[in-house]
């Protein structure tokens, strides 16, 4: 189609690459990869593989998903195929469908000006891969190899900038970081999920460009920041989140709590992130924990996090513990577990031992309280009222009672009782209690 697919065909691509080429095998792209590879070829294209699946199988990692670049155009590409779906194709996107799977096929492309900060105003189509990647975030993902002949691109040393573990604008930092507002928080994210540092100038544009993200949606800067959290280190790229200035237009509540306290409380909140467990509910309570409840769903809800994840967060951020330095009975953590729930509560119990940590703080008294927990747990105490060893309709027959919201109220007091004391739940036991409490009987009542 253009000079640009001549580039492709050649053996030798060193000077490309900035060195000898990269051996991909076969084996190591999925057949759907490799078919739309062939069926671009047959129509005289070349496709490229691109993007972060490069990336990945560069560092010895599994991509999440494959970018397919390519010399054909939108119509090139839907006519090479059976089934096609034209997802931007104004951009140049196209989606290919092999059986059950789909394959994001994109035209080589220059870009325009990027008026709103997140998508360019205008495109133009290219045959040469090398502009294609000149347009590109940063150098890791600046690279590109074409399966069918080995052939690999990398005019921005991005392989040399993967073993030295940085992180790299491509050219001028504060232009790249101008055309895309995300792109600040996407430096964040990749320093911490490929581990990377962030160098010097690309860092330095990083404050000026920071305010971009206010006009990037919600959805986006959320899939950034979740990502971000599943990182084995989630610190690395919350500390220039916080220090770079990007916090104010992604947590805002966050970013005034924090600014209060300066370095050393930033420094604990990170510590305690990277302490507890990579989920995300889980490190997202560990970042919010020392905001107030009410800010806890609010930050959520400006992220437009998902039902399930806000519920959690906000049952972990609304879990009160003791003083971890009292004494507690066992009623006393049943009581607790019934409260909040188990979930709830050992994430909160996971939470503040990281917190502790990070103060270099001793967590034998949290440490003691979840033992208990599990412990009560591990015994299979009742704590709800479907644990009761008695049902509503049996409690109706038993009693002679009219269904209601009474049997309901009944039930909760039940509960309440075998919190106080679990060895009462069994079936006569609970009918006795009950008796004691249902109006109309002459039984006296008991305080459980």
């Amino acid at each position: 189609m253009s000079d640009g697919s001549d580039k492709s065909d050649r053996s030798d691509e060193s000077d490309e690459s900035g060195g000898p080429d990269v051996s991909i095998p076969a084996s190591a792209l999925p057949e759907i990869v490799l078919e739309v590879c062939r069926a671009l070829a047959a129509a005289g294209e070349t496709a490229y593989l691109v993007g972060g699946s490069l990336r990945d199988l560069l560092r010895g990692a599994a991509p999440f998903d494959w970018d397919i670049a390519t010399t054909a155009t939108p119509d090139v590409v839907m006519g090479a195929f059976r089934r096609t779906v034209p997802t931007g194709a104004r951009h140049g996107t196209v989606t290919v469908l092999i059986g059950d799977a789909a394959l994001e096929v994109t035209t080589l492309r220059g870009e325009g000006a990027y008026s709103d900060g997140r998508r360019p105003d205008s495109v133009v189509f290219l045959g040469d891969i090398v502009e294609d990647l000149a347009r590109r975030d940063f150098t890791v993902n600046a690279m590109a190899y074409a399966p069918l002949t080995g052939a690999f691109f990398d005019p921005f040393e991005g392989r040399a900038d993967l073993a030295r573990r940085v992180l790299r604008a491509v050219g001028d930092p504060a232009a790249r970081f101008a055309e895309d507002g995300l792109r600040v928080l996407r430096a964040a994210r990749f320093a911490a999920t490929l581990e990377l540092e962030i160098e010097p100038a690309t860092n330095a544009a990083l404050p000026a460009a920071a305010p971009g993200l206010a006009s990037v949606s919600a959805e986006r800067k959320r899939d950034e920041l979740l990502k971000l959290l599943l990182a084995r280190r989630p610190s690395r790229g919350l500390a220039p989140m916080f220090e770079r200035g990007m916090m104010p237009f992604v947590c805002p509540q966050l970013a005034a709590l924090q600014d209060g306290d300066g370095e050393e409380r930033r420094r604990r909140t990170c510590a305690r992130v990277d302490g507890v467990e990579a989920a995300v509910p889980l490190r997202l309570a560990a970042l919010l924990i020392d905001l107030p409840a009410a800010a806890i769903e609010e930050c959520c809800e400006a992220l437009k996090t998902d039902r399930r994840t806000r519920r959690s967060v906000a049952a972990i951020g609304a879990a009160a513990l003791p003083d971890p330095g009292a004494a507690w009975s066992d009623a006393d953590v049943r009581r607790l577990l019934r409260r909040h729930g188990e979930r709830a509560l050992l994430d909160r119990l996971a939470v503040a031992r990281a917190d502790l940590v990070a103060a270099s703080l001793p967590t034998e008294g949290v440490d003691g309280l979840r033992a208990a927990a599990e412990a009560q747990l591990t015994a299979g105490v009742p704590l709800a009222i479907t644990d009761l060893a008695i049902k509503g309709d049996e409690l109706i027959a038993a009693l002679g009672l009219c269904p209601g919201p009474a049997v309901g109220r009944l039930l909760e007091a039940l509960l309440d009782h075998v919190i106080e004391h679990p060895e009462d739940n069994r079936r006569d036991a609970l009918v006795e209690t009950a008796r004691a409490r249902a109006p109309g009987f002459d039984a006296p009542r008991t305080a459980g």
